[in-house]
């Protein structure tokens, strides 16, 4: 079996301009050429060689790789499983960027956006805890799991989102973290929270850009001449797939703003 140029071109559904490329890199030569480049000539080897460069490109390995494969310098099973692997680290990110960008759209792509908003006064079920800071996290998202075990025993509770309260100073080596759900009414066990005023910043999507958020919201209150309460407040709108948090910096004295929270 003898065939040109254009016809390996055409079994493998490429362009010659293609097969010219994989001559140049030395992934696929002529079975016979002339010495002027005037023509090439191919056989079996070279069109079974094509068809696995091909089933490599889907792959979305380079073309340098896939030489390096073919011509025995790699294990085909060793590099494939590390395309794997870039291939889902790869899905990872892109996933993360999905939520965040259905976060963004499910909230009409409200972005971060610094300003005085009133906290109104409500009844409110309260949990108060104590951890060092490394494991904060990790004591807030408990707090949170068992309060909503709690509530879900009692049929006269109808609450709202979930907040956390701490220091602002985080180096203490023992942390108190209070876990706050707002309810709809006086009920047993709840307590009166006063109104309050704070600046407030809506992060929606990736929590590993709290640290610049709160960095935002402080940025914001000393721009504005105003005075931290040394207290920060994380309300929890959404604890899912693309988590939706408020950060606020509540202030003294409370000043009275447009809009109630």
């Amino acid at each position: 079996m003898s065939m040109t140029i254009g016809e390996l071109a055409s079994r493998l559904r490429v362009t010659t301009r293609t097969l010219r490329h994989y001559e140049q890199l030395g992934l696929l030569m002529p079975e016979k050429s002339h010495p002027d480049g005037g023509y090439r000539r191919y056989g079996e080897p070279q069109l079974v060689r094509g068809m696995q460069i091909e089933q490599l490109k889907r792959t979305g390995l380079s073309l340098a790789l896939i030489k390096r494969l073919l011509d025995g310098e790699e294990v085909a099973g060793h590099l494939l499983k590390r395309r794997r692997r870039e291939i889902e680290t790869a899905m990872a990110v892109h996933e993360q960027q999905l939520s965040a960008v259905d976060a963004l759209l499910a909230d009409h792509a409200e972005l971060a956006d610094p300003h005085l908003v009133t906290l109104a006064a409500g009844d409110a079920l309260l949990v108060n805890l104590t951890c060092a800071q490394r494991a904060m996290d990790r004591t807030i998202r408990t707090g949170i799991q068992r309060m909503r075990r709690d509530i879900k025993q009692r049929d006269d509770v109808v609450c709202g989102s979930f907040s956390a309260r701490f220091p602002l100073n985080i180096e203490r080596a023992s942390l108190p973290v209070e876990i706050s759900v707002r309810v709809s009414s006086q009920t047993p066990g709840s307590v009166f929270e006063a109104a309050e005023t704070a600046m407030k910043v809506l992060l929606i999507g990736d929590l590993t850009l709290l640290p610049l958020a709160y960095d935002l919201a402080l940025t914001a209150v000393r721009e504005r001449g105003l005075q931290p309460t040394g207290w920060a407040i994380e309300r929890y709108l959404d604890l899912g797939r693309s988590p939706r948090t408020e950060v606020m910096i509540p202030i003294r004295p409370p000043v009275l703003v447009a809009g109630r929270e």
